[in-house]
């Protein structure tokens, strides 16, 4: 059965739709007095789940998105780590760069373990992502 254009994938108009709603939720949830931390929660785990079925399809297995959602909230919090480090000096602005490649490496390979190399390729894209230029 063909939907969203793509055999049992949402569009990527479908996809803009379902973030544009996400975040708007998200906003109302945080006005409303939500902390931050949850509602930002709730709001990854719903663009993911909007990402899979764009990228990988609505009938992806629920324990492999489970699993897929798994490593995204450790690379996040990963990330958020990285950023603190950063901010406060710990990691030298000349090895941010490296420092995100790492974690967008260890992305890559922990997903690998979840996802077939088609998948993998499907949900993140080809290659590395570009480096802005050094300064």
């Amino acid at each position: 059965m063909e939907e969203g254009g793509r055999s049992g994938r949402i569009t990527e108009r479908e996809y803009v739709d379902r973030l544009t709603a996400i975040y708007a939720r998200l906003a109302e949830e945080v006005a409303a007095g939500a902390p931050d931390s949850d509602a930002g929660r709730r709001a990854r785990e719903a663009e993911l789940t909007a990402t899979i079925d764009w990228r990988l399809g609505i009938e992806f297995p629920n324990n492999r998105r489970a699993a897929v959602l798994a490593v995204m909230d450790e690379i996040e919090a990963a990330r958020e780590r990285l950023g603190e480090a950063i901010s406060a000096g710990r990691v030298a602005p000349s090895d941010a760069a490296a420092k995100v490649q790492d974690l967008a490496a260890e992305l890559r390979a922990r997903l690998s373990v979840v996802l077939s190399p088609a998948e993998l390729t499907e949900f993140l894209g080809e290659g590395e992502l570009p480096l802005p230029p050094s300064e």
